[in-house]
């Protein structure tokens, strides 16, 4: 599976931040049908602390840049939004710790973790036209890539252990022809040495 690093971490982050600035407005008129319109003023807030904060966040690992990254957007967002987003980010965190390098299957793991923080936070599920909307279906995304390269690496692993047990059955019927052959010139060799010898006996009298 491809490694990613934390630099495309970093970059994700930062075009998630530049999304969130670029749409404030806009998603303050989506907010407008269903709250009180300040979701996208909330969302920059957040994220427009984080690249101001930026050169100060801990870029040592992934883990240590996403931590840091949910204390500034539970501090920064206000409403439901700060302890909501603030979650997905901390759980996320957690499980890649000191790490900077993450697989697709570390991925798969640290966004169930924050969809489960999130869910637990705030009781929304699939569907109930919160962050989970779009963050469930990049989880399965990930999660039916994951699973496909794995059943790809059971293939290529059976391909390759079939061809192994039949490099081994070749190389043992050769063996065993080498063996008969060598066994058939033993015997031959014996029958011609006697021969040679039941010849020199009727020379001798």
């Amino acid at each position: 599976m491809k490694e990613i690093t934390l630099a495309d971490v970093e970059t994700a982050v930062k075009t998630i931040a530049a999304t969130a600035l670029k749409n404030e407005q806009y998603f303050c008129e989506l907010d407008s049908y269903a709250g009180d319109a300040d979701f996208g003023v909330s969302l920059a807030s957040g994220f427009r602390a984080i690249e101001q904060e930026w050169q100060a966040l801990d870029h040592s690992s992934i883990g240590g840049l996403l931590l840091k990254i949910s204390m500034v957007i539970s501090k920064n967002v206000g409403g439901c939004s700060g302890p909501i987003w603030g979650t997905a980010f901390m759980r996320a965190g957690a499980l890649s710790k000191d790490r900077t390098t993450i697989t697709l299957d570390d991925l798969d793991k640290m966004l169930t973790a924050a969809i489960e923080g999130i869910q637990k936070r705030g009781g929304a599920q699939l569907g109930d036209k919160t962050l989970l909307d779009s963050l469930i279906p990049i989880r399965d995304l990930v999660h039916e890539h994951v699973a496909w390269i794995r059943v790809r690496l059971a293939g290529v692993l059976m391909h390759e252990v079939a061809n192994r047990d039949q490099r081994v059955e070749q190389r043992l019927v050769a063996e065993l022809r080498a063996a008969a052959l060598l066994d058939a010139l033993d015997r031959r060799r014996e029958h011609l040495v006697e021969i040679v010898e039941r010849d020199r006996r009727a020379i001798l009298r």
